[in-house]
């Protein structure tokens, strides 16, 4: 209390600190005054035992959310890649229907047949 001005009634911050830090111990020294050493123990091992158990509970639970994500966005690539595979492939199946029409101009039934096949059936799958 080197810092208190003579003749002031007021009390130094310091004097109310063990006043606080008791107050929050309390609780817990209530709890574990009545106990013997041996159960101290146990309580001891249960708590860090439960905490464990907690953990891994968390950590079980978080992982399998992310990896149910993980499979969902691994399942729309494999839809997405396979979509592009089936446009790819139905492109280069009208490039080829559109070179086989070259030579059909001079026979103007199987020109519209070939172009018929064209749009009906490669152009939808394209878009």
């Amino acid at each position: 209390m080197a810092f208190q001005t003579q003749g002031s009634d007021s009390s130094s911050v310091s004097d109310h600190i063990p006043v606080v830090q008791s107050s929050q111990k309390s609780w817990l020294s209530k709890i574990t005054n009545n106990l013997s050493v041996g159960n101290k123990i146990k309580f001891g091992y249960a708590f860090a035992l439960g905490v464990g158990i907690v953990g891994t509970t968390i950590g079980l639970i978080l992982g399998d959310h992310y990896q149910q994500e993980a499979l969902e966005q691994q399942q729309n690539a494999f839809k997405e890649l396979n979509l592009l595979y089936r446009l790819q492939t139905s492109i280069l199946q009208t490039r080829t229907h559109q070179q086989q029409l070259i030579p059909l101009v001079s026979n103007p039934k199987l020109y519209k047949e070939e172009y018929a096949h064209i749009t009906n059936v490669h152009t939808p799958e394209i878009k």
